[in-house]
């Protein structure tokens, strides 16, 4: 019976000191804000002075005129051009190019059999001479479209996508504003290297063509970096066709 009481009486002072040390943890965890705190002694005149201090007072707007800025009353009409050549530019109008077919014969002709069926089809339907690089390998993977007298041809050489694109279309330019493509044969000169993207336009056979070399590693790969492949390309360009080739053998 002694040994029961004793085990009662152990286990209720065990109960009690768990009982003590969780609302001992529990104060030192969120203890209670008291009132009675006071600052530091080296904060009580700064405490003092802003009591002391009266509310802040709300400004008056303050309006500002645009001329006290430097801001124009009225819009002005910058352009970099005087006013006649603007509108002369805004005048403009879109001719049709005449093309030399004749001289486009004469150029060196695609080998036969490097198209398939379907893209000779297109070629054979485009209102101007359609120059194409002399290679099988590029061709075949060659998307072509067309419009009216146009057309744009994409190929693929690896990691470096080839454009060309020629068009009949051209704008009555004055002296001023006319850029002039240099001629096919002299169109070393017009290579440039343009966000990455290394271009290259000349005019043969009356109209303007454009070509554009695109590398995944434009500022790595030589193909985008210098002229040589670019212009290597154009010097081998040949004559694929046209619908007006029909018409002169007509």
């Amino acid at each position: 019976m002694k040994n029961f009481v004793k085990l009662v009486l152990i286990l209720v002072t065990v109960v009690v000191l768990v009982i003590f040390v969780n609302s001992y943890l529990l104060q030192v965890e969120n203890p209670e804000p008291s009132s009675d705190v006071t600052p530091p002694q080296y904060l009580a005149p700064l405490q003092q002075e802003q009591e002391n201090s009266p509310p802040p007072t709300q400004l008056p707007p303050v309006t500002i005129e645009p001329s006290e800025i430097g801001v124009a009353l009225k819009p002005l009409n910058v352009t970099s051009a005087p006013v006649e050549d603007v509108a002369t530019l805004q005048g403009l109008q879109t001719r049709i190019a005449a093309v030399d077919w004749e001289t486009a014969s004469r150029h060196t002709p695609l080998e036969p059999g490097l198209l398939s069926k379907s893209q000779q089809s297109t070629v054979d339907s485009i209102d101007v001479p359609v120059l194409l690089p002399n290679n099988s390998q590029i061709l075949k993977s060659m998307i072509l479209t067309s419009g009216k007298h146009r057309y744009g041809a994409s190929m693929d050489d690896g990691n470096t996508d080839i454009f060309i694109r020629a068009s009949a279309k051209r704008l009555d330019m004055p002296e001023l504003f006319d850029s002039v493509a240099p001629l096919y044969g002299d169109h070393q000169r017009g290579a440039q290297q343009i966000e990455g993207i290394m271009e290259l336009d000349f005019e043969a056979f009356g109209i303007v063509y454009s070509m554009y070399v695109e590398c995944f590693d434009w500022q790595h790969d030589p193909r985008c970096t210098e002229k040589e492949y670019i212009l290597k390309i154009a010097d081998e360009l040949v004559m694929a066709g046209g619908n007006g080739f029909k018409k002169e053998m007509e």
